[in-house]
């Protein structure tokens, strides 16, 4: 089915919780679900996995470059200005090298807004469903996807994908 974005965009701002409930009530309506999230959709993956398991559902996860709580986020939301464009540069490194001022601003507030949403956002509790987290065996990024044990019945699994946190995400890395 069709997602509406527009709507959901407004539904972030009052959480992840609320954003999850809101994808939750657009999907297609099945006993089985296979979630799957990356970097931050991790955390909403698994509030949703919450959500259907609640309604009697079955889910499984597939986390990619995705961990509970990141690390030093008050760190960068207390930061100066500078400092955190700063942060976005590192962020997103591979793609601003010819990044004008005005994408800056816009990567920064929307990076700065992301870190406000994870920052409120707290995982409490455990889901039935078994989890598969990856990381990437490259930095910049330091993800302890391992985290994410700590918030399942079910069964857990990490892997390493060859690559960074986002170029894991090319066909080539997935081979089996």
């Amino acid at each position: 089915p069709k997602i509406d974005l527009n709507a959901l965009a407004g539904k972030a701002k009052n959480g992840i919780e609320v954003l999850a409930e809101a994808l939750v009530k657009q999907m297609k309506k099945q006993d089985d679900y296979m979630l799957v999230g990356y970097s931050m959709g991790g955390i909403i993956a698994w509030q949703m996995a919450k959500i259907l398991e609640q309604n009697g559902k079955r889910v499984a996860l597939l986390l990619l470059e995705s961990e509970p709580k990141i690390q030093n986020i008050e760190d960068i939301l207390s930061a100066s200005e500078p400092d955190q464009l700063t942060a976005v540069k590192q962020e997103m490194s591979m793609f601003i090298d010819s990044a004008d001022k005005l994408s800056l601003d816009f990567l920064q507030k929307r990076y700065m807004r992301h870190l406000q949403l994870l920052n409120k956002s707290k995982l409490f509790g455990k889901i039935d469903a078994n989890i598969i987290a990856c990381r990437a065996i490259m930095p910049p990024h330091v993800v302890n996807v391992s985290k994410w044990s700590a918030f399942t019945n079910g069964s857990f699994e990490e892997r390493v994908l060859q690559g960074d946190h986002y170029t894991i995400l090319k066909p080539i890395n997935w081979k089996t």
